[in-house]
């Protein structure tokens, strides 16, 4: 029921943006930015690495930024930030995957766990589809509430 549902939402949002003639990069009201979260000693973060992390281009749909949690000393300064002041969801798994919206500083999407790389970049465009999607209810309705992908 999980995956008829998610695939309804993509191909609706798919459908879309398609009718309007727009590509995703122009419907994206601010910038928006994939967080990966991983650690180093984390076996399915380093197969993500290895596999998606290091060939991933930063002229995918959206830029990608890499957060190594393995120790404090590792944390980028602007993720603690973001992280401390409740911006972001508590983790509750890694290697956990953040679309995030440094124009209006919030978490649109979050999915946790890797498998492969085309579960990995299916669960991408998914998620992209939804942060549009919450993306103009957060505009329309001004209120924004992160939404999880489970797989």
């Amino acid at each position: 029921m999980k995956k008829i549902t998610l695939l309804v939402v993509f191909l609706f949002s798919f459908l879309t943006s398609s009718a309007m003639g727009l590509s995703v990069k122009e419907q994206i009201h601010g910038p928006l930015v994939l967080i990966a979260v991983i650690a180093e000693w984390c076996p399915y973060c380093t197969a993500w690495k290895e596999n998606v992390g290091d060939a991933y281009s930063q002229e995918e749909v959206i830029p990608l930024r890499i957060v190594d949690v393995a120790t404090f000393a590792t944390i980028p300064k602007w993720y603690q930030e973001i992280y401390f002041s409740g911006k972001l969801q508590k983790l509750h798994g890694i290697p956990a995957f953040i679309i995030w919206d440094e124009g209006n500083e919030r978490e649109l999407v979050r999915w946790t766990g890797y498998n492969d790389p085309a579960t990995f970049y299916t669960m991408l465009e998914r998620a992209i589809g939804i942060a549009l999607d919450s993306q103009l209810d957060c505009y329309t309705l001004n209120i924004c509430k992160p939404k999880n992908i489970e797989y």
